[in-house]
């Protein structure tokens, strides 16, 4: 005799998170959603948080560093998030946004900078206690990190905190989901 499980344990539900205000998909799409994304948010000045390997290895950083330029929208782009993000790099990362002068993040890359990003607003919130900066994703992996609320690290010794950050306002506000970037 075969048994089936209950309909009511085939059940689940999602609460989205209220953070997330917009996501725009399609190959080329970023050309216009980040521009938008911009405005809808009320950002004037993005630092891109990004790795060296994208930054050096493709074009996808430029691309989003000419958008930001064309729109004079650009404060500057930080390349030092290594894998599985350091907190040396996200140190760096606040003293880069406080130079900058910008007042929203674009995280261009993996889990590793959309991490590294929530964990940089975090400390920056911490810091300051006023308001969470605002975070627009560009992912171009497969990590899913774009839709969580909390992030991980690695501490100087290179472990894995075991202390994370997680809060709403960490979940980013923008997501540009563009395949031509992932290629």
């Amino acid at each position: 005799m075969t048994t089936h499980p209950s309909l009511e344990s085939l059940q689940g539900s999602y609460a989205w998170v209220d953070a997330i205000r917009k996501i725009s998909y399609g190959p080329g799409c970023v050309t216009k959603a980040l521009p938008q994304i911009m405005d809808l948010l009320g950002g004037k000045k993005a630092l891109i948080v990004t790795g060296n390997s994208l930054r050096t290895k493709t074009d996808v950083v430029e691309k989003i560093e000419n958008i930001l330029k064309e729109h004079g929208a650009y404060g500057d782009t930080f390349s030092e998030i290594g894998e599985h993000a350091p907190v040396a790099g996200i140190h760096r990362g606040i003293e880069a946004f406080k130079k900058s002068g910008a007042d929203i993040i674009v995280a261009v890359g993996g889990g590793s900078p959309i991490d590294a990003v929530k964990v940089i607003i975090s400390y920056i919130q911490q810091q300051t206690g006023g308001t969470f900066v605002q975070q627009i994703s560009i992912p171009t992996t497969l990590s899913a990190a774009e839709y969580t609320i909390g992030a991980g690290f690695t501490n100087e010794q290179g472990h894995k905190e075991s202390t994370t950050v997680h809060s709403p306002e960490l979940a980013p506000a923008g997501i540009i989901l563009d395949a031509e970037l992932t290629l």
